[in-house]
């Protein structure tokens, strides 16, 4: 079995012979994307058209328009924030990764189990994320195995060269990753939340090993990545910066 780097925004074409009409691969794409690491950061309700802050109701001394007072999100209408925050050290990572593989009947999950994916060639995505410093809102209590479901929600819109035709665009797919730490490489605990998975696994067992089998011609655009604790939004894909000096300055 033998493993590839790819580029993430194209992936390159590895088995696709010069004779398949049925696999194009004619979409424009660009080169050395393999992936990236990104930081998560606290998610607020939006400003404006959502149903925590309908509309605007103050503006910036610059004059842009805004919300207060500021709010954590909620999903859904009616829904209760989760009570879990970053302490002053703590913070959130993800990395994304595209990866090809020419025997992908031989990938298994992170405890060796088989994925029974169709024989030949695939590309997958491999995730990662690491917390550290969560905590309850009383500031110390830090996050421990069973207090809350986490789950990391990925968006992600795929372009591919479909094997049963032209080249197409799938609608966005939202994929929910529970974080579950009876499986290897998931982990809560000690104001920690980790986990270490890849799209083959995750979509074989959300919809099936065929459905896990990407094509070797594949363009992935990341919509969203949140990751929740009991379905409501904890961080996000962003950054911030908490500099007091330069604030009173």
């Amino acid at each position: 079995m033998k493993k590839v780097a790819l580029s993430l925004a194209a992936i390159a074409v590895v088995s696709l012979a010069a004779g398949d009409a049925f696999a194009r691969c004619d979409f424009n794409v660009g080169k050395d994307a393999k992936g990236g690491k990104w930081s998560l950061v606290r998610a607020y309700a939006a400003c404006g058209g959502s149903t925590q802050h309908p509309a605007t109701n103050d503006v910036t001394n610059t004059g842009t328009p805004s919300c207060e007072p500021v709010l954590v999100k909620v999903n859904g209408d009616g829904g209760t924030k989760t009570d879990w925050e970053f302490s002053e050290k703590g913070a959130c990572g993800i990395s994304v990764k595209a990866k090809g593989d020419d025997a992908c009947e031989e990938l298994t999950t992170n405890d060796g189990i088989p994925l029974a994916m169709p024989a030949g060639g695939c590309v997958y995505l491999q995730i990662g994320v690491k917390c550290k410093g969560i905590v309850d809102n009383d500031g110390v209590t830090p996050v421990e195995d069973g207090d809350s479901v986490w789950r990391l929600l990925t968006n992600t819109r795929t372009t591919l060269a479909d094997q049963g035709g032209d080249d197409q665009t799938i609608i966005d797919f939202s994929l929910p990753i529970v974080i579950d730490t009876a499986k290897k490489g998931h982990k809560v605990g000690k104001g920690k939340v980790s986990v270490k998975t890849d799209s083959a696994i995750e979509l074989s067992e959300f919809l099936s090993p065929e459905a896990a089998a990407l094509p070797t011609c594949t363009n992935f655009e990341i919509v969203d990545i949140v990751l929740e604790a009991d379905e409501q939004a904890f961080a996000r894909m962003g950054s911030s910066v908490k500099d007091l000096e330069i604030l009173v300055r």
